[in-house]
This record gives structure tokens, C-alpha cells and sequence, in this order.
């Protein structure tokens, strides 16, 4: 969707990450009555695959969001 960050995405990664949301859809779909833990746990499982991906594109060049690192 912001097209100026697609665009510094590797393809890989950019797969990677629309595969992992894409699944991650489809188990809301089929698990809507799940318990707080199992939706909690898939946040996790999607923000495990995300999280990495995001912090590399940031720290090839892209302007850092917010303050200092964590």
C-alpha cells in the first residue's frame, strides 16, 4: 500500500512478508472464536516474520521512525 517502502523491500522479503500476512488472514477467518492466547500467539508468529525484514530495510537507508533504537 505506501509504495516508497514496497519499493526498498527485497522481492524475497516482500514475498516472504505477504505470505505470512496472507496465511495469517486465512487463520482469522478459520479461527474466529479462538481464545485470546491463540490470537496473541499468531501476532507473535506474524510479528516474528515482519519484524526482522522491517528492521533491515530500515537500516539499509531508509529514514528511522521515531528516536533512537531500542
Amino acid at each position: 500500500r505506501d509504495e516508497k517502502f514496497a519499493g526498498k523491500l527485497d522481492p524475497a522479503d516482500k514475498s516472504k512478508i505477504e505470505e505470512a500476512i496472507n496465511g495469517a488472514i486465512s487463520w482469522l477467518d478459520q479461527n474466529q472464536l479462538a481464545e485470546v492466547d491463540e490470537f496473541e500467539d499468531k501476532t507473535k508468529e506474524l510479528e516474528g516474520i515482519c519484524n526482522p525484514i522491517i528492521a533491515k530495510m530500515y537500516q539499509g537507508g531508509a529514514a528511522p521512525m521515531g528516536g533512537e533504537d531500542d
